[in-house]
């Protein structure tokens, strides 16, 4: 069921069932944005996005990484930047290599778009965040 609220993460984001939103991907270092629908998943750290699409981008791994997947194997992705279009914003943001099909922006990407989430009403809402005094 859409929606349910399981918990909070270490980060304070509601984690609830993946929800869609509309979002544009380019290259790091600029160019030409491609609209894609993209789930909101608050269960991942890191945002995920097809490794087939990077490519097309033009967007290459900065490195390899090590993550740990669902079923407690672990793998490993291309792991790069991109710039992501969300709400009005441009933001670059950090993302795994993924398989195909698989668009997901994780906890990470709402932190640096200054987003959280409204669990009554399923959406992305601003949040202004905190800074200690030095």
């Amino acid at each position: 069921m859409k929606g349910i609220v399981k918990g909070k993460h270490r980060a304070g984001l509601p984690e609830i069932d993946p929800f869609p939103v509309a979002i544009s991907l380019g290259p790091f270092k600029g160019g030409d944005l491609i609209p894609v629908e993209a789930l909101v998943d608050t269960s991942r750290l890191y945002s995920v996005l097809p490794e087939s699409l990077l490519t097309q981008m033009g967007v290459e791994p900065l490195e390899i990484r090590k993550f740990s997947l669902a079923d407690g194997s672990v793998g490993e992705y291309g792991f790069g930047m991109v710039r992501i279009q969300l709400d009005g914003q441009e933001c670059y943001s950090p993302v795994a290599f993924g398989p195909d099909g698989e668009y997901r922006l994780g906890r990470l990407t709402l932190d640096i778009f200054h987003l959280s989430i409204d669990p009554a009403q399923i959406k992305l809402v601003p949040y202004m965040p905190h800074v200690r005094p030095f």
